[in-house]
């Protein structure tokens, strides 16, 4: 007291306040008003204190102001606690606001109080709608009940859980999220709200869902694949299930079309015996892709009648699908077996149907190769306008050399045979090669090669083209041995072949072809002479000058 007693109460106001304090105490003595404020003190030690005060003057009983009285209160330390608090909430809202992930808090009934701008931006929403609406709004209303069991469950010993929850957008499209969902408590383990922070995970859902299909379905024709079959073997033998059928389907002749036109032309045939077979299924029937152009198809609760039904509807559906789509007739080789006692294994029963198919298989499966090689004779009847009926002309030209060199009758029909399918290869070349305008590229005559070795696949394939495979694989061979696909020479190579090259040679000069203008007749056998005894047989180009010569005359 000795130290202030005396003093006046600006003295101890610290100079930035000091006008301040002054005009209060003006107002108190001269307007008798009193006032509350707060204001900087200078403390003895030098420092600064901050107060509090509540000042009021003191009146008379004359009513008179002599003096007045001042209640002072340090609050320092809670004005730095207050600004530390301002400064953490603003900092905890900061990283709030900053953060990706959606934050949401809720009351106890589930009423929406806060929500960050990642909320608000992902629901495509702004504060004011979202407060007061209930959190349940914005979740899919399949998933209602397993979020509400989620946050209900919560606990002071297990206050947070973790939950994947689709939510409903407002434009109908419905997405993931994966939600942390936490109670809060307060000091008393009373619970005074929740808070619930997610990520989008669609992108991750998709993706998880989409392995999940690649692992139980075939990717080229969307059935189940040999995997998922397998699981479906055990799960019924491990439930001892009875009567179940099995039905194998092979694919008649898919080799063949994939050596000849190609692996894209396969794969389209498998995606349409897939479907037809699938057509033709009940609801319950599992149906698998188990091998290149094997499927198996499990029919639980099928006796021999109604798996009689299911091949018979199999067949009608081919027989259907094959009247709209002639260009190549699906074939399927079907073997099944049905169980009625659970003392057989499935392995049993599928073994069974297998050997059942064989058998079919064993029957039909010369006739359906039959089909599918007559199917690419038209094919090939179909691209023989390229060059103008090459091979009817052929055919009279190997018939005049055939017996100018005095061969017999069948000999005559076979080269006639020869003439008009040594080049049925060309129906598995793209026609982009077969008709390109101008001379091949080195990788489009690679390409162009090939067909001599798809049409020797054909031919033995065909009963009525077996005797003549030979000759097809070897009719671009040269008499030099530069030719292919064998390199052979001479007398290595069948006269039949030897005779087509001249025959084939010279048609194809004196025609147009889609690279070049027909030359003259004059300037195309200067050519097979000039190629005599290098691509052809220098003897037999001798006996077909002679021919052309008498078919000049």
């Amino acid at each position: 007291p000795a130290d202030i007693i005396g003093q006046k109460v600006v003295d101890f106001i610290d100079d930035r306040h000091k006008e301040y304090v002054a005009e209060r105490i003006y107002n108190r003595i001269n307007h008798r008003e009193a006032s509350s404020y707060e204001t900087i003190v200078n403390h003895k030690n030098n420092s600064n204190i901050l107060i509090k005060l509540n000042a009021s003057p003191i009146i008379n009983e004359n009513g008179l102001v002599t003096g007045g009285m001042i209640l002072a209160e340090d609050i320092t330390e809670k004005k730095l606690a207050e600004e530390q608090l301002k400064f953490s909430e603003a900092r905890y809202r900061a990283i709030v606001e900053d953060q990706t992930e959606l934050i949401c808090r809720t009351s106890t009934e589930g009423t929406i109080t806060f929500v960050n701008e990642a909320y608000c931006r992902y629901f495509n929403t702004v504060r004011e709608l979202a407060y007061g609406t209930n959190f349940l709004d914005s979740i899919y209303e399949a998933d209602h009940d397993l979020v509400v069991r989620c946050i209900t469950s919560l606990n002071i010993k297990s206050p947070v859980k973790v939950l994947e929850s689709r939510a409903k957008m407002l434009d109908g499209t419905i997405r993931w999220i994966y939600w942390t969902h936490r109670a809060i408590y307060d000091e008393d383990g009373d619970l005074i709200d929740y808070q619930s922070v997610g990520s989008d995970i669609t992108e991750r859902k998709i993706a998880e869902d989409r392995l999940q299909y690649i692992s139980k379905h075939d990717v080229l024709t969307n059935i189940y694949n040999r995997y998922y079959f397998e699981k479906q073997m055990k799960y019924f033998e491990e439930g001892y299930y009875a009567p179940i059928a099995l039905i194998i389907c092979d694919v008649d002749g898919l080799k063949l079309i994939n050596d000849t036109l190609g692996h894209d032309e396969g794969d389209e045939l498998l995606r349409s015996v897939a479907r037809v077979i699938g057509n033709s299924l009940r609801k319950n029937d599992v149906l698998a892709r188990v091998g290149g152009d094997e499927f198996a198809i499990i029919v639980p609760g099928a006796k021999l009648r109604a798996t009689e039904s299911v091949v018979k509807r199999i067949r009608e559906n081919i027989i259907i699908y094959n009247e709209s789509n002639p260009k190549f007739p699906l074939s399927l080789s079907m073997g099944y077996a049905v169980r009625h006692d659970t003392n057989v294994s499935m392995l049993e029963l599928y073994q069974e149907a297998d050997n059942n198919m064989y058998k079919e298989k064993l029957h039909s499966g010369q006739s359906a190769r039959s089909s599918i090689v007559h199917t690419l004779m038209k094919a090939l009847e179909a691209r023989d306008f390229i060059t103008e009926r090459h091979g009817d002309r052929m055919q009279d030209l190997m018939v005049k050399m055939a017996k100018k060199l005095g061969m017999g009758e069948q000999k005559i029909n076979d080269l006639k045979l020869f003439a008009q399918f040594h080049d049925i290869g060309k129906v598995g070349i793209s026609d982009t090669i077969l008709f390109k305008e101008g001379p091949l590229t080195n990788e489009e005559y690679a390409i162009m090669k090939r067909h001599s070795e798809i049409g020797h696949r054909i031919a033995l394939s065909a009963p009525e083209l077996v005797h003549i495979a030979d000759w097809i694989l070897k009719h671009h061979e040269w008499w030099n041995g530069q030719g292919y696909p064998l390199a052979l020479k001479e007398n290595e190579i069948p006269i039949e072949c030897r005779i087509l090259a001249i025959v084939d040679a010279y048609d194809s000069m004196t025609n147009d072809r889609p690279y070049r203008k027909a030359m003259t007749q004059a300037k195309a056998i200067q050519e097979l002479i000039d190629f005599a005894g290098k691509q052809f047989d220098p003897k037999l180009i001798q006996d077909f000058l002679k021919v052309i010569g008498e078919i000049v005359k």
